[in-house]
């Protein structure tokens, strides 16, 4: 019987990047970012409802909407493989991140503590999947490593 051969963590990864694939990685969210971006952009259609119930919630949505937008063009230049496309998930992580922390504040300095349980819940969702996307695909050295040549 052949004895097996285990090859370390990054002769692997090199192997990988060599002949050219994306990594799998950066396939996976490239289709999430699509998908998600997708049903983010059916936020258009409440736009004026949220302008109604107030003007920064309004403002909120239209934020929102340009958001998912970006997260779908994101999602595409990953699967295209351009080089930006890891700066452009990164360019919607942060400002997903800065929006739902502002919609956040101004939910507690509106409400109170009336729904601080909903408040916390948007919180830890809006923060869960920025904060995949930056430590799984901008910050991964496979990622960078395959962009970076392109």
């Amino acid at each position: 019987m052949a004895a097996v051969q285990l090859l370390p963590m990054k002769k692997i990864s090199e192997e990988i990047m060599s002949d050219g694939k994306r990594p799998t990685v950066a396939t996976v969210f490239g289709v999430l970012n699509i998908v998600f971006g997708g049903f983010g952009l059916f936020g258009a259609l409440a736009i004026g409802l949220a302008f109604q119930l107030g003007t920064l919630y309004g403002v909120f949505a239209v934020v929102s909407v340009a958001l998912a937008a970006l997260e779908v063009f994101s999602g595409i230049l990953l699967l295209t493989n351009k080089s930006n496309g890891p700066g452009m998930v990164n360019l919607y992580a942060i400002g997903s991140v800065l929006v739902t922390l502002a919609s956040t504040g101004h939910g507690i300095a509106t409400m109170g503590t009336t729904f601080i349980s909903a408040q916390i819940t948007g919180l830890i969702l809006g923060l869960v999947y920025p904060a995949l996307l930056i430590f799984l695909v901008v910050r991964n050295a496979n990622v960078k490593s395959f962009y970076g040549s392109r």
